[in-house]
């Protein structure tokens, strides 16, 4: 499947007065909605987007007598579909649901050419989203490799949109479980700590202590707690923003790791896990609910842990 971004030149003479003091990419995104607020932030960032024939940044705020010009590059991509297994919850013209297998990379990048979800949505389906870019067709949001659960995938451009916006506003409810290292109090807390990619470990994330850190908010409960293999407990937890590697992160941060996590966890409690087969982190996601394209009407749809977590939770003893 081969996807074109439109290519043109857009010089736009004279704004509105109403555009005065409006971010760049707000203004794009409301001139231009076929495509999202996030795709031409990036086209901002690659150039593509000059303003007074100069480039720019995302929040440049516009002035009466700006000039924009806006020239797309041609963007294909030729990737091809694979016959990779996939769980559909559900499906309809609009977007699907998917409860994603741990191991499975969402979309090709370093070290990922091939064997992703977008390879496999791209054999399951002749239509998806090319808001994402052509990388990553239908892919809405994201989840990292060792995590299982739902996704929601776009089908149309109509749909990412609808649902892209949704995440932007933080009114997707998103429901993980986690068994984290340790016995958890208070047993409902949140933790709210901003996020930002290390600089020595660019794979890795961490607490930022500068007013640049990505603002977080993570909310818990504890459902059970267990003395053995080793002390720890299972959490709920519901996301109020959805940055990479969140929760694993702030639940290292208060010194309760998630079991299994291979990057911020403990070397002998995942020594443990292996032991007991555990082979990766344990955390799932649950529970999705937004308001659906075209309907809009409230949906949810939830996903059992699978038989890897269900197992090693069974071993637990209270």
């Amino acid at each position: 499947m081969v996807f074109m971004k439109f290519k043109n030149e857009i010089k736009i003479q004279k704004l509105l007065t109403e555009d005065q003091n409006k971010r760049l990419d707000i203004w794009l995104t409301e001139n231009y909605p076929e495509k999202s607020r996030s795709f031409w932030q990036k086209k901002i960032k690659s150039g593509e987007i000059l303003v007074n024939k100069k480039e720019s940044s995302p929040h440049h705020h516009l002035r009466i007598d700006d000039r924009i010009s806006i020239k797309l590059k041609p963007e294909t991509s030729v990737l091809q579909g694979q016959n990779i297994p996939l769980e559909i919850v559900f499906e309809n013209t609009h977007y699907a649901i998917i409860n994603k297998s741990a191991g499975l990379v969402i979309h090709p990048g370093s070290g990922n050419k091939e064997n992703t979800l977008v390879h496999a949505l791209l054999h399951r389906y002749k239509n998806l989203s090319s808001t994402g870019g052509s990388e990553r067709p239908g892919i809405v949001h994201r989840l990292d490799k060792e995590t299982s659960g739902l996704l929601v995938i776009a089908k149309t451009d109509e749909a990412h949109r609808f649902l892209a916006a949704q995440f932007e506003a933080k009114t997707i409810i998103k429901e993980y479980l986690a068994l984290a290292d340790g016995l958890i109090t208070p047993a409902n807390g949140s933790i709210e700590a901003p996020l930002i990619r290390n600089i020595k470990q660019r794979k890795k994330i961490t607490i930022s202590t500068q007013s640049k850190g990505r603002y977080a908010l993570t909310h818990y409960q504890v459902q059970a707690t267990f003395s053995a293999p080793l002390p720890c407990s299972l959490l709920k937890i519901n996301l109020a923003t959805g940055r990479t590697h969140q929760i694993r992160v702030h639940l290292q941060a208060i010194g309760h790791p998630i079991l299994g996590d291979s990057v911020y966890g403990k070397q002998t409690t995942n020594n443990i896990c292996l032991e007991n087969g555990l082979k990766r982190q344990f955390l799932h996601s649950a529970k999705l609910s937004f308001i659906a394209p075209i309907t809009k009407k409230q949906v949810t749809y939830e996903a059992k842990l699978p038989l890897d977590l269900k197992h090693f939770l069974s071993l637990c003893i209270c």
